[in-house]
C-alpha cells in the first residue's frame, strides 16, 4: 500500500521535472528560431 502510494509520488514528481524540461526546451527552441 505504501509502495504504491511512493510510486504515485514519484510519478507526480516526474511529471513535474517532465513539464518544467519541456519547458524549458521550448523556450530555447523559440529562442533559437528567432
Amino acid at each position: 500500500m505504501s509502495f504504491s502510494y511512493y510510486l504515485y509520488i514519484s510519478d507526480s514528481k516526474v511529471d513535474m521535472l517532465l513539464s518544467q524540461v519541456s519547458l524549458r526546451c521550448f523556450e530555447v527552441s523559440g529562442q533559437w528560431t528567432k
